[in-house]
């Protein structure tokens, strides 16, 4: 693992950069944290994509001065992002473009995956970008725009949504299933029944709050999000 730093705005950002060779190196994955920036969570979900053959770079979305120490801070990090859209595929895309320049293999196909508010940065990053042809969102924030940027049909999109996610309401779920039928866009849907919010998180332990680790359902997402990758390839 390497660091690989950017600047945006004056703000420095200090993303993770897990590299491998092998048949898959021209693939890059980005890795978009939850709300809490990055941890051992998405370093550990880097080695799983080394693992399975793909290079990781876990995005450093807030950077420096960012503070991220309770969850109110993190509300009110998060909160210029989630309130106005724009404001949010702005920044990913300025992320995104960042990284490719500092990275020396620029020519990389990207796929995006995402937890939580990093769900939505993927999903975005896949609506968007024009080398981001797969997005992966696990218990992802469901707010979609009411166009799209370049979101050819060739894209593919995987949502993996706990059906009793406090964060995503049914409404949600119906709308963005009709925002892809409608653009014909390529989007598969896996709700897994009785399954809160952070469900891949093995610290989530607050049900009050609708926030539970599944380790089941954990597993199953995240085979089901290899053979997503592997049918991208």
């Amino acid at each position: 693992m390497t660091s690989l730093s950017t600047q945006l705005a004056g703000v420095a950002h200090h993303h993770k950069h897990f590299p491998i060779s092998g048949k898959n190196e021209q693939r890059l994955v980005l890795i978009f944290p939850t709300w809490a920036g990055i941890t051992a969570f998405e370093h550990d979900i880097a080695a799983r994509l080394n693992a399975a053959g793909y290079s990781a770079l876990v995005v450093d979305f807030f950077g420096d001065g960012a503070d991220l120490s309770t969850l109110d801070s993190r509300r009110k990090a998060m909160a210029p992002f989630t309130d106005d859209l724009a404001v949010l595929q702005s920044h990913v895309s300025a992320l995104i473009g960042s990284i490719r320049k500092a990275l020396p293999e620029s020519t990389q196909t990207i796929s995006a995956l995402g937890f939580c508010l990093g769900g939505l940065c993927a999903l975005h990053a896949g609506l968007q970008e024009q080398e981001v042809d797969t997005a992966i969102s696990f218990h992802g924030l469901l707010k979609l725009p009411t166009i799209t940027g370049h979101a050819a049909p060739h894209t593919r999109f995987l949502i993996l949504n706990g059906s009793q996610d406090p964060m995503v309401s049914e409404d949600e779920v119906v709308s963005a299933i009709r925002f892809f039928d409608k653009r014909s866009l390529d989007l598969t849907f896996v709700s897994f029944s009785g399954t809160y919010h952070s469900f891949m998180i093995p610290e989530a332990n607050n049900p009050d709050a609708g926030v539970l680790f599944n380790p089941q359902n954990a597993s199953m997402a995240w085979n089901i999000a290899e053979q997503f990758l592997q049918q991208t390839v």
